[in-house]
């Protein structure tokens, strides 16, 4: 005996979960000055100029605000989810720092998607360690990606 039988209703699931995600974007959105403050007031007292990288970047809220904070700077963000990409794509064209900000599906767990980006004066992630499938390879990997003198910013609740 089934516990739950759901009858067909023609709606497309994709397009159903891509709005709830959207619907998630836009409460980050909302919310993102308070969620973001310390972590932003953190990175600017790193005072790293030049490229940023940003590792689990979801809808690209973090880089957008960073960028707006400092003119200086160029960041290369990046996140496993295609979704993500297509929401972040939107929000920078939104902000108008498309020629600041580039953004690009890829894992962190993959040695060769991290090299060919390049290397970093800052590397940082946001609340995206607790998703890494192996955070020792990762944090390996990003590391790989800073610069001489540059520096790997990890923010979690998580602990490796």
């Amino acid at each position: 005996m089934a516990l739950c039988h759901i009858e067909p209703t023609g709606i497309d699931i994709t397009e159903f979960l891509f709005g709830r995600l959207r619907n998630t974007d836009q409460h980050h959105k909302r919310y993102a000055k308070i969620q973001y403050m310390a972590l932003l007031k953190d990175i600017r007292a790193l005072n790293a100029s030049g490229k940023y990288l940003e590792i689990g970047a979801g809808p690209g809220i973090l880089a957008t605000m960073i960028a707006e904070d400092n003119p200086n700077i160029d960041i290369t963000a990046v996140d496993l989810s295609p979704d993500m990409v297509v929401l972040a794509k939107e929000h920078i064209k939104e902000k108008r720092l498309q020629d600041r900000v580039r953004y690009f599906m890829g894992d962190a767990n993959d040695e060769k998607t991290i090299e060919r980006l390049g290397r970093f004066d800052l590397v940082y992630s946001a609340f995206s360690l607790h998703h890494w499938k192996d955070p020792e390879r990762c944090i390996s990997n990003l590391w790989n990606a800073v610069e001489d003198n540059g520096i790997l910013y990890v923010h979690d609740f998580k602990r490796v």
